[in-house]
């Protein structure tokens, strides 16, 4: 109900039809809702899904009316909006009607309205503000065979109505026309209608359009976005493109990691390969902000541009890890929850099949994406089926039940039957504190005062809003926000070898948070002052993204000349120390790995982990990547370390051309006559494997400890001595 203060809405005489429908109307314009009827009972599910308040009331007994009134003001406060659906019929023929059933037809019809508009106009009056609605018929303007009595009850709704003085004094007629109702010979046929807002719609859909732009901007102006995975899912999305090579092999299983790999790669065939994978990333934050604004459409009932919020969550933190077949999975699943309630009304057979055609895309995306959908999705329909049950409407329950739970019957077979996730790990849990700090990743980058004083803000604006009760939690929604905030209290931190497991929930929360309220202003300068609060925020935030951005661009090109030195088909080793795993604002880590994409190089940490990726070493270049684990040979290299393991590492090392060194900070690694410098910056080195006399010497004796000599070891002593190295692989996403 645009630009209207209406709070409170009660409809008497309510059912399952029209009276229905404006419950849920007015719940989605963020009305408190009251329904009224002799038997209660029977409102349980329509109370589960809109929010209301059922009270007993016979319309035709004035004290009942009265007390029912004093009941509603107590549990909801005075009702700005009431809307009179009762009625009764006596069918017959006037010569054979039974006067005690007109009788009755007529106080339920009109006499009825009567009271429930007196006991509404005695609490409107004095505050010179409310509408009282009659729901009509075309019984109201023309009578019809054998419905002489539901007429005569019509007409005299429709003459109290029209009543000049109550009309004039009571806003009814302002509250109709946006609702779509008439008054006096106008007929109430409402049905599922929603607002269209056009007007709404096409400043809402203008304004997203310019975020978007400004969202890309950084993406665009620098040659890689520093984005921690980045550089290791750019070279996969090169290998798959090419159906593998000498080192790697694809292997398509339907894994629930997939996003990134089956859209990036084709699209490289039309473009170059690193504009495909920057479009998919403005993809992941066009699927993350539509489906918010959308999911907020739906759930509210209007155009607004409170779900705009979202662009100032884009970069986070998650974001910067390089977690990007989550977050396009994230996205999925808002548009999906918008999906599935856009449908709630139509054939149940529409809405399983289109359920069905987003479950998939969104287990195939990621499975952490997949668990968030179906968290939404139990949430949404818990209410309602609660009440159902309350009111042992079993088989409604199960038709529920049923059409909820086809759409994720391909993605459990899946699951159970295809996917086989190799590192089944230790469940662990990190500090609980840790769950509140975590939620500050949402807005977490890179300068720590500023992104606290967002955060701050943003909480702020939460709270306030909820405090002053202009926050509205969509009635429909309110389950998923607490299954999925539970869901996160309960996550541990470490499960099936994946780290961070809680790490990406907090982004997803947020957004399905800003999806599913509706913020109600003082006033339009208040609203005008945080939409400006909020824009330069956001602006203030790219200014500071775009110019780490663009220093990381200078950094990576210097680092990539190196990378592009490399002779095609070399082996490169990676080291690096063990807290290089870790954030900064340039990470180099990966950056070595783009040597397979660039140079058709063996890099051992490409992600290629088995139940993961659709890309695999082959056998024998799998145990060398095993054989020495950056960390390992960051402790020989450049560390200048002797460990237990120096000789097998060295050993290892040999059966590499090149290593690539970074530590995230200025470099300084130890002299060794086995390596050469090849190419430095001062957080990237590339040195060159020496192969003469010593260090074959030194290989011969590393050989020795191990029981192979140095012909075994031309062809393959390194596979056969593979239970011997330390096992272990780079992160995976």
């Amino acid at each position: 109900m645009p630009n209207l203060s209406y709070e409170t809405a009660l409809i008497v005489g309510a059912g399952s039809g029209l009276s229905a429908s404006l419950a849920r109307l007015f719940s989605r314009e963020g009305l408190r809702v009251a329904l009224a009827a002799r038997n209660s009972e029977k409102l349980g599910g329509l109370c589960a899904e809109t929010g209301a308040k059922a009270f007993g009331c016979d319309a035709t007994n004035p004290g009942q009316v009265a007390q029912m009134f004093a009941a509603v003001e107590a549990a909801t406060g005075a009702p700005d909006v009431v809307v009179y659906n009762a009625s009764a019929r006596a069918r017959g023929p006037v010569a054979e009607l039974v006067p005690a059933e007109v009788e009755r037809a007529l106080m339920v019809s009109a006499y009825g309205g009567f009271l429930v508009a007196r006991e509404a106009a005695t609490r409107m009056l004095p505050k010179r503000h409310g509408a009282i609605l009659f729901t009509g018929a075309s019984a109201s303007v023309k009578g019809y065979p054998l419905s002489a009595p539901f007429a005569m009850g019509k007409f005299a709704l429709r003459g109290l109505a029209q009543t000049r003085r109550d009309r004039r004094i009571l806003s009814a007629p302002v509250a109709a026309a946006p609702l779509g109702l008439g008054l006096g010979n106008r007929i109430a046929a409402l049905g599922g209608t929603v607002l269209t807002q056009r007007r709404a719609a096409l400043r809402v859909w203008s304004a997203f359009a310019l975020l978007m732009v400004l969202a890309a901007v950084p993406l665009f102006s620098t040659v890689l976005p520093p984005l921690f995975d980045y550089p290791n899912h750019l070279a996969r999305m090169h290998l798959l493109g090419e159906g593998g090579n000498q080192f790697y092999t694809v292997r398509w299983e339907p894994l629930p990691n997939l996003a990134q790999d089956l859209i990036v790669p084709p699209l490289a065939r039309l473009m170059p390969l690193d504009i495909a994978s920057k479009l998919f990333l403005v993809a992941i934050f066009g699927l993350i902000t539509s489906g918010a604004i959308w999911l907020n459409r739906v759930a509210t009932g209007e155009w607004t541009m409170w779900p705009l919020l979202a662009f100032l969550l884009l970069y986070n933190r998650t974001y910067l890890w390089g977690f990007l077949n989550y977050l396009f999975g994230i996205g999925i699943a808002l548009a999906g929850a918008a999906l599935w309630l856009a449908l709630e009304r139509e054939r149940w057979w529409l809405r399983t099949v289109s359920a069905s055609v987003v479950a998939l895309p969104c287990y195939l995306s990621h499975i952490a994406a997949f668990g968030f959908y179906a968290l939404v999705i139990i949430g949404i329909e818990l209410s309602p089926a609660w009440g159902e049950l309350r009111a042992r409407r079993w088989p409604a329950v199960a038709r529920r039940m049923g059409i909820v739970a086809a759409q994720f019957i391909v993605p459990t077979v899946l699951f159970f039957c295809y996917w086989h996730p190799v590192a089944a790990g230790a469940i662990s849990y990190a500090a609980f504190w840790r769950k509140a700090d975590l939620l500050f990743s949402v807005f977490d980058n890179y300068d720590r005062a500023f992104d606290i004083v967002c955060f701050v803000l943003f909480l702020g604006l939460i709270g306030w809003l909820a405090a002053t009760r202009r926050l509205r939690l969509a009635p429909r929604l309110a389950g998923a926000v607490g299954f999925v905030f539970a869901a996160y209290l309960l996550l541990p931190t470490q499960i099936y070898g994946g780290s961070g497991a809680d790490h990406r929930l907090p982004v997803a929360l947020f957004l399905l948070l800003i999806a599913a309220t509706a913020a109600k202003f003082p006033n339009r300068h208040t609203a005008a002052a945080i939409g400006a609060a909020a824009t330069v925020l956001l602006f203030t935030r790219m200014a500071v993204i775009e110019y780490v951005w663009l220093w990381a661009g200078r950094v990576y090109s210097a680092d990539l000349a190196g990378v592009d030195l490399l002779p095609r088909g070399a082996k490169l080793a990676i080291a690096h120390p063990a807290s290089a795993v870790n954030f900064v604002p340039i990470p180099e880590v990966h950056l070595a790995v783009l040597a397979a994409a660039r140079r058709e190089a063996f890099v051992p940490t490409l992600f290629a982990r088995e139940g993961q990726q659709p890309i695999a070493l082959k056998p024998s270049y799998d145990t060398l990547a095993v054989a020495a684990t950056p960390e390992d040979l960051w402790a020989v290299i450049g560390a200048g370390r002797d460990t237990a393991k120096t000789a097998v590492l060295r050993t290892a090392l040999q059966q590499y051309d090149y290593v690539a060194v970074t530590g995230g900070k200025p470099l300084d690694t130890p002299p060794n006559p086995c390596l050469r410098p090849f190419f430095r910056q001062p957080t990237f080195e590339i040195f060159t494997v020496l192969h003469d006399i010593g260090c074959e010497a030194q290989k011969d004796e590393a050989r020795g400890t191990t029981g192979c000599g140095r012909a075994e070891a031309r062809t393959g002593c390194v596979a056969s001595d593979a239970g011997q190295y330390p096992e272990g692989r780079a992160k995976s996403q």
